[in-house]
């Protein structure tokens, strides 16, 4: 019989600790995984600040003589999930100023591209004489065809 309450004894001493353990961690914050801060605004991952926003993107072929086609929306989200077309990009690498994704990871293209606050870059802006929002610039790549200049325009 003692053996008996010595065992119900510990039993209720590690549920007890095991209760309290799970109350502690619960009530712990975890600021990585809030995306709202006090002042109910998303937090921003820093990683992607510069980047943050919709875009309009548009490819070419031709090089710098080719005419800049099709208006695509893309969008980097404060917590740094791409959208292109519409559908969410698989493992992007972003930076401070950069963005790229593959078709390997199971996207329809390959990207990169660099962004900047505002650009005269005729390569890229001939058909505009400067462009004063966040923009980027690179290259994007379609399965079984070669890279075509790519861009993009905040809006």
């Amino acid at each position: 019989m003692k053996s008996m309450t010595r065992i119900t004894r510990t039993a209720a001493l590690v549920l007890g600790l095991a209760a309290v353990s799970m109350l502690c961690v619960s009530c712990s914050s975890d600021d990585d995984k809030n995306p709202v801060n006090s002042g109910g605004a998303a937090q921003i991952n820093p990683a992607v600040a510069n980047t943050v926003d919709s875009y309009v993107t548009n490819h070419r072929w031709g090089g710098a003589n080719g005419l800049w086609r099709y208006a695509i929306p893309m969008e980097v989200t404060p917590h740094g999930d791409v959208y292109y077309n519409g559908k969410l990009i698989n493992n992007p690498t972003l930076g401070s100023k950069e963005i790229g994704w593959s078709m390997a990871d199971g996207n329809a293209t390959n990207v990169w591209m660099a962004f900047a606050e505002g650009s005269d870059a005729d390569f890229f802006w001939r058909d505009s004489v400067r462009v004063d929002e966040r923009c980027a610039m690179g290259w994007i790549q379609n399965p079984g065809e070669g890279k075509l200049d790519f861009r993009a325009l905040a809006r």
